[in-house]
């Protein structure tokens, strides 16, 4: 028993450092400032004066008549991820606590899959993060796929949990159904991708279902499964219902409900990005890209070519192969069959809801299908221990994985951002802006006038600062708005954009404000730049000075 207690303290010991040592690996990787659009929440009730931002508003639900909660972080986007990411921001207000709340998503998985497929619980984990684009994904740029992966996760280990005691004979409770009805109430507030995991749910029913098919036959618990399948969807429908119903309560067109904000921003995401959705076809030929060539799952931190690299498709076939074997060698198990089938049918539906909704062209879309061939393989991994042709597909699957984690490590981040227009929102070095923003907290607000800067910096710094979005600063209509806050705030205006690129025109912005000086930085903040009107620092009585562009 101590024996026992000793192996579970060191295996937890072992977790965090190894979490730790992955952010430490992804130090060189620059800040997207998508990736902290989801803890927006956090930014707007941590800092006080953040509210001034009109963004800190607009998002609120009516959930009740005349009652708005901040139950959405953007238009696509749920606040759940902030309540998630809360106790460890209070820990460690860094934007590497964001990427190690990914890494702690790949942990909560890789128990999840522990319990369903038996492997070990420590190697799932360390096989998840040895793989690129999957770990990738979840810790430099979005952990909101994480948590949804993990959500759906725990519904299908409810579901066989569920199913095992019916097995048994014994009589489950309702609690199963109940839970996971909240579940899917809480991924599709995590983010409304999760609707396309709905078909996933009712093929695990089925395969419980079919796996009791004698016990079924029997009316009392036909009924009782009959019964919680009802409950499970009452639960869901309406919660998640209420949810998507509620509107915003900011006026005139804002006031619609949250569904129909999904539609709006596939619109214009695919607009911007000059998107053409020709077919279901084109649109799957177009996201197998990611499948051979893994470097395009860090496709917002780096410049990578269309082509498929030789080792790309090395690993895809890898991959496939030893799915292949180990299928092959476990079909004649019915249980093990089973399995199989019901995750190549979830993966299969997850794929083609993607492939039919346009504005899913990305890899945290695809990503989302990713759980269900994992499951299969560690079932594989669990099954044939000590099979020689599993144990060297599996060798060759690591050394792929690390190769392109090597290739990445190689790749030029400031060459990629001056070339790349996708990258015109990176911020490869953040606390040398916050260092330099930090020190004016208390005597300017801060403007952020290109994408890139703002979600990231309104979520870290000192509590006393205000930090609005005014972009694009080429137009009265945004100088209006910093004038506003800083009458408001009785603070100078301090403006941070990009030198190359931006849309923010610092000549225009100059002629609005008279004695406008660059700030000098004791630091390389790459392609950004910082402009404010010198005055009285509040704190230490001293005069600002700034070097005259």
């Amino acid at each position: 028993m101590n024996g026992m207690r000793l192996r579970k303290a060191v295996e937890r010991a072992l977790f965090i450092v190894i979490c730790l040592l992955v952010v430490r690996l992804y130090l060189r990787i620059p800040f997207n400032d998508d990736s902290f659009l989801p803890y927006s929440n956090i930014a707007w009730s941590w800092y006080p004066l953040n509210r001034l931002e009109p963004l800190s508003g607009i998002w609120d639900l009516a959930v009740w008549p005349d009652r708005y909660l901040p139950l959405r972080a953007e238009t696509y986007i749920g606040s759940l991820s902030s309540i998630i990411y809360f106790p460890l921001f209070l820990l460690w207000p860094s934007p590497h606590s964001a990427r190690l709340l990914g890494v702690f998503a790949l942990g909560a998985q890789a128990l999840i899959m522990h319990r369903l497929c038996g492997f070990g619980a420590l190697k799932t984990f360390l096989l998840l993060l040895a793989f690129m684009p999957y770990a990738f994904q979840h810790v430099t740029d979005t952990s909101v796929a994480g948590i949804q992966i993990a959500i759906i996760l725990l519904i299908v280990l409810m579901i066989e949990r569920w199913s095992s005691l019916l097995t048994r004979g014994a009589r489950p409770s309702c609690g199963y159904p109940v839970l996971a009805g909240l579940l899917v109430f809480l991924g599709v507030w995590a983010k409304l991708s999760f609707l396309f995991y709905l078909p996933v749910i009712p093929l695990f029913l089925l395969r419980a279902a079919v796996r009791n098919r004698a016990v079924l036959r029997e009316r009392g618990p036909r009924r009782r499964f009959l019964l919680h399948v009802a409950v499970a969807a009452a639960v869901a429908g309406v919660l998640t219902g209420a949810l998507l119903t509620a509107r915003c309560g900011s006026g005139g067109s804002r006031e619609m409900p949250y569904y129909a904000w999904g539609g709006i921003c596939m619109d214009i995401g695919l607009e911007e990005r000059g998107y053409d959705y020709s077919s279901p076809a084109r649109h799957l030929a177009g996201m197998t890209r990611y499948l051979t060539n893994p470097l395009l799952a860090a496709g917002r931190v780096s410049h990578t070519d269309k082509n498929a690299p030789a080792s790309g498709v090395a690993l895809f076939g890898v991959t496939v192969l030893l799915l292949l074997y180990g299928a092959v060698r476990r079909r004649r198990r019915p249980e093990d069959r089973g399995f199989i089938i019901v995750n190549v049918c979830a993966g299969a539906a997850v794929v083609i809801a993607v492939v039919f909704s346009p504005a899913a062209y990305s890899m945290y879309h695809l990503l989302m299908a990713y759980p269900f061939p994992l499951l299969i393989l560690f079932l594989i991994l669990s099954r044939l221990r000590g099979d020689r042709l599993v144990a060297a597909l599996l060798a060759l699957f690591i050394g792929l994985n690390l190769w392109q984690y090597y290739r990445l490590s190689g790749m030029d981040y400031r060459d990629w951002e001056r070339v790349h227009l996708a990258g015109f929102g990176l911020v490869p070095n953040f606390e040398c802006l916050r260092e330099a923003l930090d020190r004016h907290a208390d005597t300017h607000v801060f403007i952020h006038g290109d994408w890139g800067t703002y979600y990231i910096k309104a979520l870290y710094g000192r509590r006393d600062q205000c930090n609005i979005w005014a972009a694009p600063l080429a137009g009265d209509d945004g100088l209006d708005k910093v004038h506003a806050a800083c009458e408001r705030t009785g603070r100078g205006p301090m403006f941070i954009v990009l030198r190359e690129q931006g849309g923010s025109d610092i000549g225009f912005i100059r002629s609005r404000f008279p004695g406008l000086v660059r700030l000098d930085l004791d630091c390389d903040a790459g392609s950004w730049e910082i402009w404010y009107v010198p005055r009285k620092r509040s704190r230490y009585h001293e005069i600002d000075r700034g070097r005259t562009a």
